[in-house]
């Protein structure tokens, strides 16, 4: 559909009538892309954003007449409904929208001179309220970094008093939302991020001051660090099963030694042991431009997949981890896609029934500066050995389609839409943003990898955002008619 943006604006009229009464009619076709609803009516982009599964329910933040507000959708039109957390013209802004069964947990601005806080949703008006002023007054508390456990909601947020940002805990009620520890006492904050939940403990790094591992049970004497030593910062917190991976930044003699490894916490431990040293950039230059140090700390995507952990590293390789040091080692070179520098841009890493999907673009530089002007897509897949990786398919050089807003490795913003991160496994397919930036699908096999809809008018532009609420696909695109909306495909 993108093709209908390069047609004469005359014909572009005629053509945007028959495409939006054409996505009305196919609103209920199976293996189509169809516009749910147009929220934002017009060209304006209601920009749907944290799309997210609570037992079937699908709930996200977009931007409509009365401002940006919560929404939940059963995927018909009637059935997409504004829940106003803020009356009036002004946005409540949801963030960080987090599910814990039928419910919905996120941080909003309700107005009325509380600032932001804690709210949560059933899917009802009446139902959709605050918890609690975690910072009485008009300051807010700022909730964020959200995550489920046991029932209960973990955040951080800042509660004012003297307390600083520290680790909160809610069941959804006011007497139930408090402080779980003051990590470091006072007005200085710990600022928890990265909470992760594995098995009945959460993980986060905290400032105490360096950013350090800490574990919690959701109780104050059940708060506390898991040592590293000579560490310096942790980051990547990954849950893999029962274990939590992440990434620590390390200097255990002294000064000028640091490093950078990747360490795994299995059930029930308080420490951590080392798995790999992460290698050092392969190209100086790159590694200065893109990461600002020597250890390129950026290029790891940390992933799970069927019970192991796949990460990248900057001098252009995948690994894989089962959390021991013998089954922690590299699966194959992915050839990176900058042809100058070696590095990695293998993106949209997804399990897809145990087996890893991702997609890997190549550069070409062909203009009179050195400059990219096209890129050849390829689809891959891995089963954790060095013999199970397989190029599922290639695709042809093609133009670079420019898209704003993406997360880039590196400058300048502005990236090509490869670069999005788009993917979802669904019934033992992998769904993807293909090179024309229509919506792909493929089940591991060459033959197998298709458009998704019988043609490229039929499905959704740009996909972003993609979410399972059983067995439909949710996606943020844009047809070119109604701006970047909510769309779903059943396959």
């Amino acid at each position: 559909m993108n093709r209908s943006l390069r047609i004469s604006s005359s014909t572009g009229i005629a053509l945007a009538v028959i495409l939006s009464a054409a996505a009305t009619v196919a609103a209920a076709e199976p293996g189509n892309a169809n516009l749910v609803r147009d929220i934002n009516p017009g060209q304006a982009p209601s920009d749907p954003d944290y799309l997210t599964d609570a037992a079937g329910t699908l709930f996200f933040a977009a931007t409509g007449p009365g401002g940006r507000e919560l929404y939940r959708s059963d995927g018909s039109s009637a059935g997409t409904v504004r829940l106003s957390v803020r009356p009036g013209a002004k946005s409540a802004d949801p963030l960080y929208i987090t599910a814990i069964g039928s419910r919905v947990f996120f941080s909003a601005n309700g107005g009325g001179g509380l600032g932001r806080e804690l709210w949560v949703s059933d899917g009802s008006s009446s139902g959709t309220h605050l918890v609690a002023d975690v910072r009485p007054g008009s300051k807010s508390s700022n909730p964020r970094a959200l995550a489920a456990m046991g029932g209960k909601l973990y955040f951080s947020a800042d509660g004012g008093g003297g307390l600083g940002r520290e680790l909160w805990v809610s069941d959804g009620t006011p007497v139930g939302t408090h402080i779980v520890r003051d990590i470091r006492a006072g007005r200085k904050s710990s600022d928890p991020q990265e909470i992760v939940a594995v098995g009945n403990r959460i993980f986060f790094r905290a400032s105490t001051p360096i950013n350090s591992l800490w574990a919690s049970d959701g109780t104050q004497g059940g708060t506390n660090a898991i040592p590293i030593t000579g560490g310096l910062d942790v980051l990547e917190l990954t849950r893999v099963g029962a274990k939590l991976f992440f990434v620590s930044e390390e200097s255990p003699n002294g000064p000028f030694t640091g490093r950078m490894s990747v360490r795994v916490v299995n059930p029930g431990a308080q420490t951590s042991n080392r798995l790999m040293d992460l290698p050092e950039c392969s190209d100086q230059v790159y590694c200065d431009y893109a990461c600002g140090d020597s250890t390129c700390r950026f290029g790891f995507d940390l992933t799970a997949v069927g019970g192991l952990l796949y990460f990248t590293t900057t001098t252009d390789r995948l690994w894989r981890s089962d959390g021991t040091k013998s089954g922690t080692f590299k699966v194959t070179r992915l050839f990176g896609c900058d042809i100058n520098t070696g590095a990695p841009c293998a993106k949209s890493f997804t399990d897809v029934g145990g087996t890893l999907f991702f997609l890997a673009p190549r550069y070409t530089y062909s203009g009179p500066n050195g400059e990219y002007e096209h890129v050849s897509t390829e689809v891959w897949k891995s089963d954790g050995t060095a013999e199970g990786v397989e190029l599922v398919k290639a695709f042809p050089p093609h133009d670079v389609r420019w898209f704003e807003k993406g997360p880039c490795p590196a400058e300048p913003e502005i990236c090509a839409n490869y670069l999005v991160g788009s993917s979802a496994a669904l019934l033992g397919q992998y769904y993807f943003s293909g090179p024309e930036g229509d919506l792909w699908q493929t089940n591991g096999t060459e033959a197998g990898t298709k458009r998704a809809c019988p043609a490229a008018e039929q499905c959704a532009n740009g996909p972003m955002k993609f979410t399972t609420v059983e067995d439909t696909l949710y996606i943020s695109a844009d047809d070119g008619i109604h701006g970047r909306e909510l769309w779903r495909f059943i396959p």
